[in-house]
């Protein structure tokens, strides 16, 4: 816990000093003045986690120096523990209206010290906590339904990464599949949820998608309105109707309908993305990157020539 000190006490710096070791997890810094304290600040690459601020000061005072403090970056809601001797009721009410969290009676109790310091750091942290949410929610409200967020499922690859992945191939023809999953509703979800259930549906989705899939030698993507796609390695025929109904019960025992906001899930419809059924590294690489973004065509079968196995085994 990083703890900024400001006193004119060298008594009381040594006093946190043994108070606030080291080797208890407490960076202690002391300063004899609030100029010193903010240049500092103004230099430090990390912000403090806690400041103890004594209120009667040299040159700027504690109450000035908090106000300054609350009108900086990154220190608005920061724990500053007003240190005081002074139980002057106007006093202790204008270092609250500064800013003020909290305050430490002189002379200071080692027991009192560290409770105060623990809960300011705990308050710290919930700060730092709700501020990181508040972040990641403003993320997700301007999220577009053909984005590719992270929703964190093993087994799920970036369609980039998969891309990439494919392109390491050694030349050579090998036996594999294309296959396109499409979850139906997903864009009336995405309209009429929150940001966060449209994620959870898309999770799901996902966790089914690979349970489906977990006999099978496939590499599955993401890539965007609520489709996936999947690589399948070997010579079998991909069996489409049973691979769509087990995928759509394997959904419906996943299917959370709090963590959504739907009753019943939607339903997802499997297909081939390609007849093509040998391919080299680059010719099923080059086919991925058509999914990224992703488009309605995607999902029909194509017969380009480039992606035709013979025109790109020169690789």
């Amino acid at each position: 816990m990083r703890i900024l000190a400001i006193d004119d006490d060298p008594i009381v710096h040594d006093i946190l000093n043994r108070y606030l070791p080291a080797e208890q997890a407490y960076a202690l810094e002391c300063h004899a003045s609030a100029e010193s304290a903010l240049a500092s600040i103004n230099a430090s690459q990390f912000s403090y986690d806690c400041i103890l601020l004594d209120i009667m000061l040299p040159g700027t005072d504690g109450i000035e120096f908090c106000q300054v403090l609350r009108r900086m970056k990154g220190y608005n809601a920061t724990p500053i523990l007003m240190i005081t001797a002074n139980r002057e009721q106007g006093l202790m009410q204008r270092a609250f209206d500064a800013g003020a969290t909290d305050f430490l009676p002189k002379p200071l109790n080692a027991i009192e010290l560290k409770a105060r310091v623990i809960s300011a750091g705990m308050l710290n942290q919930s700060i730092v906590t709700a501020y990181d949410s508040q972040k990641e929610l403003s993320k997700l409200k301007k999220m577009r339904f053909d984005d590719v967020p992270n929703f964190d499922v093993e087994g799920v690859y970036d369609i980039r990464d998969l891309e990439n992945h494919m392109l390491r191939y050694q030349p050579g023809c090998y036996a594999m599949s294309l296959i396109s999953l499409k979850v139906d509703a997903m864009r009336h979800i995405f309209n009429a949820k929150e940001p966060s259930m449209f994620l959870q549906a898309l999770r799901q989705s996902a966790q089914a998608m690979v349970a489906v899939m977990e006999s099978e030698p496939a590499k599955i993507a993401y890539v965007g309105k609520g489709c996936f796609v999947g690589v399948v390695h070997g010579r079998n025929r991909i069996n489409i109707l049973d691979l769509t109904s087990r995928f759509n019960q394997e959904l419906s025992q996943l299917w959370d309908r709090k963590a959504t906001g739907m009753l019943t899930p939607p339903k997802g419809k499997i297909k081939l993305a390609s007849d093509q059924r040998f391919w080299s590294g680059l010719s099923i690489g080059n086919k991925l990157r058509e999914f990224a973004p992703i488009s309605e065509a995607a999902f029909k079968p194509t017969s380009r020539v480039e992606d035709n196995l013979f025109t790109e085994l020169a690789w």
